[in-house]
């Protein structure tokens, strides 16, 4: 009987240090923080220039380090503060100046065209940004959505990647 309780007890025991192992296995709360900047250092926005020849790629840390512009929008009846970079000032960077038609492909592929009166007006922006919170988690818009109050939200494009420039 003594021998069937001491091997009860054990038992016992080694469940439940194995149950303490393994609540215990909380995640390193720097991991993510640390993998979602390893993310954001690697999104580039490639710009293809007029006829496809020439490609520009700007790192999402360049983009951050530009003027910053705030932009206030309304979409499906609230407002939205945005911070980000003009987009007009990131096509500088790629050398263009000027463009008719520029289009916008986002990660998933999804894409929409916008004048290029709309891509060089002072309200038309790379938000990185959106109400204070980085971009950089948002599964759906992140880390780079380009928003302008000259277009309606539909061309609104989130996951940006790819500018093609007509």
């Amino acid at each position: 009987m003594k021998k069937n309780l001491l091997t009860m007890m054990a038992l016992l025991l080694v469940f439940s240090l194995m149950l303490a192992a393994g609540c215990s296995g909380a995640e390193d709360p720097g991991a993510e923080s640390e993998s979602e900047g390893a993310a954001e250092a690697a999104w580039t926005l490639t710009i293809v220039g007029p006829g496809g020849e020439e490609e520009t790629r700007v790192s999402l840390e360049s983009i951050k380090s530009m003027s910053a512009v705030e932009l206030e929008v309304e979409k499906e009846e609230e407002l939205i503060n945005l911070k980000g970079a003009l987009l007009s000032d990131i096509l500088a960077e790629a050398g263009i100046s000027e463009a008719g038609n520029l289009n916008l492909i986002a990660a998933d592929g999804y894409s929409v065209s916008i004048s290029g009166d709309v891509a060089f007006s002072e309200n038309t922006i790379l938000a990185y940004e959106s109400n204070g919170e980085d971009l950089s988690s948002d599964d759906k818009n992140g880390p780079l959505r380009l928003v302008s109050t000259e277009e309606s939200p539909k061309a609104w494009v989130g996951q940006l990647t790819t500018i093609e420039v007509e």
